[in-house]
C-alpha cells in the first residue's frame, strides 16, 4: 500500500499533488496541508495534526463530508509530520510519497528530512519530493532513475558514510568514506537512464534536483 502525505509547506505547482494521487492508495493532509485538498478538490482519507494551521471552515468541510480527522493537542513532543509518519508506519505502507514538506520554515523542512529516518528504520520507502527536488535516505543502497544530465547529489546525515559505491554518475566513488561537514557529493551528474548508489554504513541523502 502506497501513501501520499500532503503538507502545509510550499506547493507551487498543484499538478503534482494529482499526479502522485493518482500513483498512490490513501491520502493523508498533514494538518494545514488540507488548503491544497480542499483547493483541488481532493478528498484525503485522513487528516492528522493539531489543526493549529487549518481554517476553521475548511475543518468543517471536510468533516460534512465523512473524512477521518486524528486530532492532537498543540502542546506535544512530536510534529504533525512526525504523526503522519507514524501513523503510515501502523497502517502497514510499503510506500510514502510526501509533498509540502519543504518551505520557508527551514527549521520545519530540516526536522521533515531528518525524521525520514523513521520511515526508513521500518523498512518503508519514502520520499520528499517538490518541483525541484526528490529527496531519500538510504542506508544500503538506491537505484535512480532519470535522464541523462540530471543531477544527483549525496549527502552524510550521520557523522560518516563508509562505502559509499556510485555507478552511473559522472563523477564516480568507490568504497569511500563520506564524512559530515564536508560537501563532496553536490551535484554529480548522471551519465544515462540509471544510476546506482550504495554504502555499507551509516545514512545518506541522495537528492535528485531538477535546477
Amino acid at each position: 500500500m502506497k501513501a501520499l502525505i500532503i503538507g502545509n509547506g510550499t506547493i507551487l505547482n498543484k499538478d503534482i499533488i494529482h499526479k502522485y494521487k493518482d500513483l498512490t492508495d490513501i491520502v493523508i493532509c498533514c494538518d494545514g496541508g488540507m488548503k491544497y485538498a480542499f483547493e483541488e478538490g481532493i478528498l484525503p482519507n485522513y487528516i492528522l495534526g493539531d489543526l493549529d494551521s487549518s481554517l476553521p471552515q475548511m475543518v468543517q468541510f471536510f468533516e460534512l463530508k465523512g473524512v477521518k480527522f486524528k486530532k492532537f493537542p498543540t502542546k506535544k513532543d512530536f510534529t504533525d509530520m512526525e504523526l503522519c509518519l507514524d501513523f503510515c508506519i501502523s497502517l502497514g505502507v510499503s510506500d510514502i510519497i510526501i509533498l509540502g514538506a519543504l518551505g520557508t520554515r527551514f527549521d520545519h523542512s530540516l526536522a521533515n528530512v531528518n525524521i525520514l529516518m523513521q520511515c526508513l528504520n521500518a523498512n518503508i520507502c519514502a520520499k520528499i519530493i517538490n518541483e525541484n527536488n526528490e529527496i531519500q535516505l538510504i542506508n544500503d543502497k538506491i537505484e535512480i532513475e532519470g535522464k541523462k544530465g540530471d543531477l544527483v547529489s549525496l549527502i552524510p546525515l550521520s557523522t560518516n558514510v563508509i562505502g559509499v559505491t556510485t555507478k552511473g554518475l559522472e563523477y564516480p566513488l568507490n568504497n569511500y568514506t563520506m564524512e559530515i561537514g564536508k560537501a563532496l557529493g553536490i551535484s554529480n551528474v548522471m551519465l544515462c537512464e540509471k544510476a546506482l548508489v550504495q554504502i555499507k554504513q551509516g545514512y545518506l541523502l541522495v537528492i535528485k534536483a531538477y535546477d
